[in-house]
């Protein structure tokens, strides 16, 4: 668990700067849809558990733990627990996934392992040394603001633009 401490930290901070919104409205309609938009990147992020080690899972559920067993939760740890316990019950939490930005929205979609192999070897810094960005289009259902359940990927292009990206 010593070592846990620096990911505890990081955790704090990202859903700490989390727009709480995005994981507590509820779409009504929960159609398949299709989203349009360019892959964007976040250079600190939590990705769920996929590709991670068993054991940083294990810390990591021991913290979640931990803290939902405090008598008062502050507000950014309540964040994290609500999305945690979102990702789990949508079945999404080992799922990969990615940012899509449409327009002027930042969705996070979830996807099987066949689709996101589609766009896993796209690199930050060579779109941005190229002058290109990845449009992709895909169908999808929203799950709540923010997040997409992905179902299959339709486009995945290269083409010349500018990858928009944060920190």
């Amino acid at each position: 668990m010593k070592n846990s401490l620096p990911i505890f930290v990081l955790l704090i901070f990202i859903f700490s700067s989390c727009d709480y919104k995005l994981f507590s409205e509820k779409y009504e309609n929960e159609e398949l849809k299709t989203y349009t938009g360019d892959l964007f990147f976040k250079v600190v992020d939590i990705r769920g558990y996929y590709n991670v080690p068993d054991s940083s899972i294990q810390n990591f559920e021991a913290m979640i733990k931990k803290m939902k067993s405090k008598a008062i939760i502050p507000d950014n740890e309540k964040r994290l627990i609500e999305f945690v316990e979102l990702l789990k019950r949508e079945e999404l939490i080992d799922k990969p996934n990615f940012y899509l930005k449409l327009d002027s929205k930042i969705l996070r979609v979830f996807l099987d392992e066949k689709d996101y192999q589609l766009i896993q070897d796209y690199n930050r810094n060579d779109l941005l040394s190229e002058n290109k960005k990845v449009e992709i289009s895909l169908m999808g259902t929203p799950i709540e603001h923010g997040i997409i359940k992905g179902f299959e990927i339709n486009l995945v292009r290269k083409v010349d633009g500018i990858t928009e990206w944060e920190k």
